[in-house]
């Protein structure tokens, strides 16, 4: 037999059916299944014992100009284009980390009317999970005690541009406090018009003379963590394990080139089967 295998190998005879792979995983099924299992409960261990993340999306139109009207929209496009880099940067960052550090700057960001929706969102969920109110809170009630540094305000938020023909891009936080991901998206999503405004004027020969910045939409607190949906990621973690099993268990099948079955010597030696010796067991157990 040994001999067998030796030719079958130097004759490099790796033709195999379909339906003998199918068959092959369907008697190798329960190691799929245990690989779907054990990836689920890992997928399971681990979404729950990960911290909990919010996250709040704003949305913002822009148009920018200099007194010309026939680049206003260029402009304004070009700006949206560049503000992930711009919201990405250390002086942008360092700017909305003094705004939420200074309780002078935060609260007056949030008694201003025109952020009067932000501060009744704010408040309202606040109450309803019984924390003080925005007006008896500053930055430290929503950051674990600490003040907050220009490193996590960096790693907080970022920008996507989602519409660059409409000229509308998202500002989006992503903390450990769903009140303190609301904050720091408005805050942000408020103080990037005053920051563009001025790089866009040491930018250009001529002052900036008009600026359309609407803030279409300020999200809303976040009501479940962002990164706890144990349905999605069982379902996703159990599929992965199962199809990596079978995958693997396919190249076994592929690379084992052994002559295991009558058939095998027909189909790979030519040769006629005159019989075979079958195993049987005594009353002891013993072949």
């Amino acid at each position: 037999m040994n001999s067998q295998n030796e030719i079958v190998k130097k004759k490099g005879l790796k033709e195999f059916d379909v339906r003998d792979v199918g068959y092959f995983l369907l008697k190798k099924s329960w190691i799929i299944a245990i690989a779907a299992f054990v990836c689920l409960v890992f997928a399971l261990g681990y979404t729950a014992l990960i911290p909990e993340k919010f996250v709040t999306n704003t949305r913002t139109f822009l148009i920018a100009g200099n007194g010309d009207s026939s680049n206003a929209w260029a402009i304004g496009e070009r700006t949206v284009e560049n503000t992930p880099t711009l919201i990405d940067g250390n002086a942008f960052c360092a700017e909305v980390r003094d705004i939420l550090n200074d309780d002078g700057k935060l609260h007056q960001f949030l008694d201003d009317k025109n952020n009067a929706q932000i501060k009744e969102k704010l408040n309202a969920y606040l109450v309803q999970n019984g924390r003080a109110s925005v007006d008896n809170s500053n930055i430290t009630h929503f950051n674990e005690g600490k003040k907050v540094t220009e490193g996590d305000v960096i790693g907080w938020i970022k920008a996507e541009v989602t519409g660059k023909d409409l000229n509308t891009f998202t500002i989006t936080a992503e903390t450990k406090d769903p009140a303190l991901s609301y904050l720091v998206a408005n805050v942000a999503t408020s103080h990037y018009k005053t920051y563009i405004c001025a790089a866009m004027t040491n930018d250009l020969s001529e002052p900036i003379q008009t600026l359309t910045y609407e803030i279409n939409d300020t999200g809303a607190v976040a009501s479940a963590p962002s990164n706890k949906n144990f349905a999605s990621n069982s379902v996703i973690a159990a599929i992965a394990g199962a199809l990596v099993a079978a995958v693997v268990l396919i190249i076994v099948f592929i690379f084992d080139d052994r002559i295991k079955t009558p058939d095998d010597i027909q189909k790979h030696l030519g040769l006629n089967i005159l019989g075979t010796i079958p195993d049987f067991e005594d009353k002891r157990g013993a072949k």
